[in-house]
């Protein structure tokens, strides 16, 4: 019997076929387009997706671990998931050889499912003097990624570099694919009090951050050339996107945390004095600025008491202009809940938003903090979405192998060459391999080709991990109706 399994991802059509190896493994992942999470309204609003068509999921076992996994941060290109995790690989500390918080990220790769992705730990060259490496025994904090990913802004606390308890560091990609000499960003960013959670515009002109720095932004200690020069900050020139990391733990008496902005001027190569946003900041704590590809919106973590879920939810502001933001309003459920909801990232896609949370509602939970991914769900292969276009697939040669003819708007048809007689089922799963429903072919089918008839009385909703496309891909599929 020949078993093929149907996946639901994203954008993508495509068949897994290997002519040396039994038909018993043939894999057909079948994609859908997914709803924007947001949009934005000629009134300077947000609108977001309703919550009845929001799906959570974790990111599972093989991205997850038992321990804390949080922080995420995706390219704009939403292929490569940067992350913290202190799991089992994460560089031992000095002091008692438990696992530091390191820097991983996993590709997203379009043509395997989530549990078949393998994470990896940021590396630099070995060459480099282990003070400024990237990931050390110390904790390190979560990721800008720059448009080019090619520079890491991130969080590294304890350091002897530190002008605090935890600065803001960048990172420069070599061409060994490892990450170059980590700068401090000198004096002005950082101060002895503590800075995280970097965000940088995607033209690179503003640096958001969190801090518990006074008021005033005034550092109590006098820095001199000699330590502007030692830490080789006035030396960078940012040129990134993106957020996030660390102090998940910190009690509301310990401090209270606010989101800054520090402007950089390309002429000079130097930062201003750092600034509150006063628009959004409150007298409780603000955490996790992010801000979307396109500039207009910033997304940021909150324990505000008000209109609050419970711990720290997700809030989205408009950014009007460099100086105006719109009044700021929360996401809602189901991705904000009654725990703590910290740290998110959207590809420029718009249509998955990865965030961390311990929510223990979803299924899959590995340890303290998990990875999760919401998204906006469609009817697929339902009476009232299919249209009357055929589909090709082909395999990584380029040959095709399957094609997709929508009969009229209630059946598909599958186009098979088989080696053999075999009877064919085919099971249609979710991304994790839960089977959602299966279809089998009721006789042997012929050896040669032959056409497998399924009958589109049925609906499941899906939706998941995007991965661009362009839309005259050849994988493009045609828009499905509400």
């Amino acid at each position: 019997m020949i078993r093929i399994s149907i996946f639901f991802l994203l954008l993508l059509f495509l068949l897994n076929f290997n002519n040396s190896i039994s038909q018993e493994n043939t894999v057909l992942r079948f994609a859908i387009l997914g709803e924007k999470l947001f949009t934005l309204t000629d009134s300077n609003s947000i609108k977001f997706a309703s919550s009845d068509r929001i799906r959570i999921t974790n990111l599972g076992s093989n991205i997850n671990s038992g321990n804390i996994d949080y922080a995420p941060s995706i390219t704009r290109d939403g292929k490569i998931l940067y992350f913290v995790s202190n799991r089992k690989g994460s560089t031992l500390t000095n002091k008692d050889e438990k696992s530091s918080h390191d820097i991983w990220a996993v590709s997203i790769n379009p043509f395997q499912p989530l549990n078949k992705c393998k994470p990896f730990k940021l590396e630099t060259n070995s060459n480099v003097a282990p003070i400024t490496r990237l990931n050390t025994p110390l904790n390190e904090g979560v990721v800008c990624v720059s448009s080019d990913n090619k520079n890491l802004f991130f969080t590294g606390c304890g350091r002897e570099t530190c002008f605090g308890d935890c600065d803001i560091f960048v990172s420069t990609l070599q061409p060994d694919n490892t990450w170059g000499n980590v700068l401090n960003l000198g004096p002005v960013v950082n101060t002895e009090f503590w800075e995280s959670q970097p965000c940088i515009t995607p033209d690179g002109k503003r640096l958001y951050f969190v801090t518990n720095r006074p008021e005033d932004g005034k550092s109590r200690r006098s820095n001199t050339i000699d330590d502007i020069s030692h830490y080789g900050w006035n030396k960078y020139s940012p040129t990134s996107q993106a957020f996030e990391n660390t102090a998940v733990h910190y009690s509301r008496e310990d401090f209270n945390i606010d989101i800054w902005f520090s402007d950089f001027n390309f002429t000079t190569n130097t930062w201003s004095a750092p600034k509150k946003l006063s628009s959004l900041n409150t007298t409780d704590r603000e955490f996790s600025p992010f801000i979307t590809h396109d500039a207009k919106v910033i997304f940021y973590a909150s324990d505000r008491q008000k209109d609050s879920y419970g711990g720290f939810d997700f809030y989205a502001s408009r950014i009007i202009n460099d100086s105006t933001f719109s009044t700021p309003v929360s996401v809602g459920q189901p991705i904000n809940t009654q725990g703590n909801d910290i740290f998110l990232s959207i590809p420029k896609s718009n249509n998955v938003l990865y965030f961390s949370s311990r929510r223990t509602d979803v299924p899959g939970a590995q340890g303290d903090f998990d990875l999760f991914a919401a998204y906006a769900a469609k009817s697929i292969i339902s009476n009232s979405n299919l249209t009357e276009k055929a589909i090709g697939v082909r395999d990584r040669t380029g040959k095709e192998i399957v094609s997709y003819m929508f009969k009229d708007k209630k059946k598909i048809e599958l186009k098979l060459v088989l080696e053999n007689p075999s009877v064919v089922t085919i099971n249609v799963q979710d991304i994790n391999g839960n089977e959602l429903k299966s279809i089998a072919s009721q006789k042997e089918m012929p050896a040669g080709e032959s056409l497998f008839t399924i009958d589109c009385n049925f609906t499941i909703n899906v939706g998941f991990i995007s991965f661009t496309i362009d839309n005259d891909s050849f994988y493009q599929i045609v828009s499905l109706t509400n």
